[in-house]
């Protein structure tokens, strides 16, 4: 699985998922991904798209433990009874439906309850770039680049400025 814990995810998608349950617990609303790089370089294949379902249809396995939950109360972001709903709460593979188009693109929408679909956006664009590259040769020296990702740092520590990466 390559997405861990239910709380591998943006904050923000927390307090937004806590405003639309309190608020708008009845909206329905549909996602729909954007290829912001549609040329021919970025085709998506059927083992692709197949792989990616998998996926997606893992993430019904991710739940908050008991061990999250205590650390989520125990930072008082939000309510308490936010993180016990969390406690409950599965993914539903069922609301996002993805295709291949004829010319080899991804189609892929979430559609349900806001304030179910909403933890969606981030696990699934993980999944879709980690499926998309995980077959596709490395074009960087990852030994070269690691290499001199440390000698900046290093400049930056020696010279007392604050990073982060």
């Amino acid at each position: 699985m390559l997405i861990n814990s239910i709380l591998d995810n943006d904050f923000y998608k927390f307090t937004m998922m806590h405003a639309a349950r309190k608020v708008y617990p009845d909206a329905k609303v549909t996602y729909k991904f954007t290829n912001r790089s549609p040329s021919n370089s970025s085709i998506f294949t059927k083992e692709f798209l197949e792989k990616l379902k998998v996926r997606i249809k893992e993430l019904e396995n991710l739940y908050l433990t008991d061990e999250e939950w205590k650390w989520a109360v125990s930072q008082q972001l939000l309510p308490s009874e936010f993180w016990d709903y969390l406690k409950t709460f599965r993914y539903k593979a069922d609301y996002v439906d993805c295709k291949l188009s004829e010319t080899g693109q991804l189609e892929l929408t979430v559609s349900g309850p806001w304030h179910e679909t909403i933890l969606f956006e981030v696990p699934l664009l993980a999944l879709i770039s980690q499926t998309y590259f995980e077959d596709i040769p490395a074009v960087v020296d990852l030994k070269d680049y690691k290499e001199k990702t440390y000698q900046k740092g290093l400049v930056l520590s020696e010279n007392k400025c604050l990073f982060t990466e």
